[in-house]
């Protein structure tokens, strides 16, 4: 995996550590499903599976560096490799998708699900 991705991994597992605190890896391991579910429903649009795989990515982040879970690490290895030809594409929708998630963190727009998955 390229290392400014790896990077970004490490990134967004810091930030979901201090905005989701009392995160477990049963609720994120749901909150991945959620979002391949969401990412499969996109097929015949390929910006939104882009911005979709950006979701899947900022999931996996956590669940790789925060809750050390191999699922979390291989899943972000295997959406860049997927998306090697359009990687550049990838990067900038994780960036993004990241300043809406920042921003629902601003306004308090996070809430936790009686399964564990945080939803805004």
């Amino acid at each position: 995996m390229k290392q400014e991705f790896y990077d970004l991994a490490k990134k967004i597992a810091d930030w979901h550590t201090v905005t989701f605190k009392d995160a477990d890896k049963a609720g994120q391991l749901l909150k991945l499903d959620e979002e391949f579910d969401e990412w499969r429903a996109e097929t015949a649009d390929p910006e939104k599976q882009i911005t979709e795989l950006a979701d899947c990515f900022i999931v996996a982040s956590a669940l790789w560096f925060r809750f050390e879970a191999t699922i979390g690490m291989f899943t972000c290895k295997a959406i860049v490799k997927h998306c090697a030809d359009a990687d550049g594409e990838l990067y900038d929708a994780i960036i993004a998708k990241m300043e809406v998630n920042k921003e629902r963190t601003r306004k308090g727009l996070w809430k936790k699900l009686p399964d564990g998955r945080e939803h805004h």
